[in-house]
């Protein structure tokens, strides 16, 4: 369930898979929410598995966000979405959207 604060970011945090089952019901979501959003944040640490679909979601959110000047925060990936994400590099493309982990911010 998304949570905004008052500074204008909006936390999202996904569970379960991100693949072509759910994606045209995540992408409206999501893409809804960052309308709203200065800063919108995913905690993808309870995605259990992730496709191709899951990763055109991120992809297509990132572009949003860079069009919108909206800051996109992926937070503490599951190792299925770091898998993905190490495979095809996409560290580099989400750089100004570090995969962070949630105990670094507290940290």
């Amino acid at each position: 369930m998304p949570t905004k604060s008052a500074d204008g970011t909006c936390a999202v945090r996904l569970d379960g898979e991100m693949t072509i089952y759910t994606a045209a019901e995540q992408k409206t979501a999501l893409f809804d929410e960052l309308e709203h959003c200065d800063t919108l944040t995913l905690d993808l640490a309870a995605v259990d598995e992730i496709d191709s679909a899951g990763i055109q979601i991120l992809l297509a959110l990132k572009r949003q966000a860079d069009q919108t000047e909206c800051e996109l925060q992926l937070l503490s990936p599951s190792p299925s979405v770091r898998e993905v994400m190490d495979l095809l590099e996409l560290d580099t493309y989400f750089s100004d959207a570090p995969l962070e982990s949630a105990d670094e911010d507290t940290a």
